[in-house]
C-alpha cells in the first residue's frame, strides 16, 4: 500500500495502517519504509499507540538502532537473533519478567 504518493489515499498514513491491520481476518504483515529522517518512527509509535488503546491487541515497537549497527550490511540469521533480542527487551520492559517461569526449580 502507497501511502503518500497516491492523491486518492487518506491523509492520514496511520489510520490506513491501522484499518488494514484490524480489519484483516488473520495474521498480516504490513512493510513500512522510507528514506532517513521522513518520520517513519514517529508514525509506527503512533501506530503502537493506537493499537494497544484496543482490548484485543498488544503491540510492540522494537528499535533496531540499539541492537545493530545499521550501517552496515547485515545477515538474516543475525537480523533475526537482533529481533528476538529487541522483542524480549520490548516486552520484559512492558510486562515484566515472571522469574519462577526462568528458574523454576
Amino acid at each position: 500500500m502507497r501511502l503518500y504518493d497516491d492523491p486518492g489515499r487518506p491523509e492520514d498514513p496511520v489510520k490506513d495502517l491501522a484499518d488494514t491491520i484490524e480489519w484483516s481476518t488473520g495474521e498480516s504483515a504490513q512493510l513500512f519504509s522510507g528514506f532517513r529522517g521522513t518520520g517513519k518512527s514517529t508514525e509506527l509509535r503512533r501506530l503502537e499507540q493506537r493499537l494497544n488503546a484496543r482490548e484485543d491487541t498488544v503491540a510492540f515497537l522494537c528499535d533496531m538502532q540499539q541492537h545493530m549497527n545499521l550501517n552496515t550490511s547485515v545477515e538474516i540469521s543475525d537480523f533475526l537473533i537482533s529481533m528476538a533480542g529487541a522483542f524480549g527487551e520490548e516486552v520484559e520492559k512492558r510486562l515484566g519478567v515472571d522469574h519462577e517461569l526462568l528458574h523454576p526449580c
